[in-house]
């Protein structure tokens, strides 16, 4: 995906996108890891970096917007798509 995003936003853009964005696919991982082993601690603990996560991307997209994109609005959408993942996520 780098390669996309450095064509929009430059290569110093698609370094920054890409330490986010990897880091998000981590904590995504922690998160499946601790529903699966029924931990809280460790649910509420990826939990928070997910919702650190949202807040830091959307303003990663603000700036590669210059704007175009408020970081409010993407944090909104953000959040909501997370809280969709994480229902899926667990048990029924």
């Amino acid at each position: 995906m780098k390669p996309a995003i450095a064509s929009l936003y430059g290569d110093e853009g698609a370094e920054e996108f890409d330490r986010i964005f990897s880091a998000h696919n981590d904590y995504t991982a922690d998160y499946v890891q601790a529903v699966k082993d029924e931990d809280m601690a460790a649910q509420e603990e990826a939990s928070a970096m997910l919702d650190a996560f949202y807040v830091e991307f959307g303003e990663f997209l603000e700036g590669a917007t210059e704007g175009e994109l408020p970081s409010d609005a993407a944090i909104e959408v953000l959040d909501v798509h997370e809280q969709q993942v994480k229902m899926r996520l667990l048990p029924m």
